[in-house]
């Protein structure tokens, strides 16, 4: 699948900009290696610990402690309280309540995130998949608008997962 690698630790909510109002209607799982958001800003007040709880759905779709089902209005709401660890994953679904469960397990189910049948899931399912390794990003879309408003970013380039899976 083709993408866009970004190779500077760019802050998320300045490299999603130029799309970020198009992920309000996106449900979003995420893997990351520790609690995804800032924890100072979380208990800073109640408010915001309401915010935070409010972005799960009713039943838990999550298969193992690092997985995370996002509701859609999360972003671009939470981005600038993300906090993207060493390798962390979002991708972004349009999809509605009732198919939301299954769809998300299959996603989860896959035992790697960069394997080519994650990849095949993501080109039949996803509007978006976002790899943040160690200071650099990679960005995965089915949109062409959205691609090609990505690649404009500094030091970005065209990347082909097919070529390391």
């Amino acid at each position: 699948m083709k993408g866009i690698a970004v190779e500077y630790n760019a802050d998320f909510c300045e490299l999603f900009k130029p799309i970020m109002g198009e992920f309000e209607e996106l449900y979003w799982l995420g893997s990351f290696q520790s609690w995804p958001f800032d924890s100072q800003w979380v208990y800073e007040n109640e408010e915001n610990q309401k915010m935070v709880e409010d972005i799960y759905p009713d039943k838990p779709f999550q298969t193992n402690m690092s997985d995370e089902l996002w509701l859609p209005g999360t972003l671009p709401k939470l981005a600038p309280y993300i906090c993207f660890g060493e390798y962390s994953y979002l991708t972004g679904l349009k999809s509605n309540e009732d198919n939301i469960g299954a769809l998300s397990a299959e996603f989860f189910l896959t035992k790697s995130f960069l394997s080519r049948q994650y990849f095949q899931l993501v080109d039949l399912y996803a509007y978006i998949y976002i790899v943040y390794v160690d200071c650099w990003w990679e960005i995965y879309t089915t949109r062409k608008p959205w691609f090609d408003a990505l690649l404009k970013s500094p030091n970005s380039k065209i990347i082909d997962s097919s070529k390391w899976y």
